[in-house]
């Protein structure tokens, strides 16, 4: 979600100084440009077994994208039914990150600059 959020010149410094990233073929780094695009559209991303086999995490940002980012904001289970979880936490999540993100003067309201 961070790195997703980045603005286009921002994210290909963060890659061009990743190890893993360099490793990549052209058909992997096309294919993480196409998932980071996705993930930047629906500001979150929900995946599943990445940390933990079995454990889906569901991560948002705090803050704005291309803003003064500074955290993702996310929340990992054991569900039965990941789509009901992501439908079920989504909302919860995005306002808790969004009350951060105001708090933390990320974005208007309450401490913002």
């Amino acid at each position: 979600v961070l790195l997703a959020s980045l603005d286009a010149a921002e994210r290909a410094a963060v890659l061009a100084a990743d190890a893993g990233y360099a490793a990549l073929t052209s058909d992997g780094r096309a294919a993480l440009d196409d998932t980071l695009g996705g993930v930047a559209g629906r500001g979150y991303e929900a995946v599943t077994g990445e940390s933990v086999p079995g454990v889906t995490d569901l991560a948002t940002l705090v803050g704005r994208p291309g803003g003064r980012t500074i955290a993702a904001l996310a929340v990992s289970a054991l569900p039965r039914d990941r789509v009901a979880f992501v439908a079920a936490a989504l909302g919860p999540l995005r306002a808790c990150a969004s009350e951060i993100a105001r708090a933390a003067g990320l974005v208007g309201g309450e401490g913002a600059t």
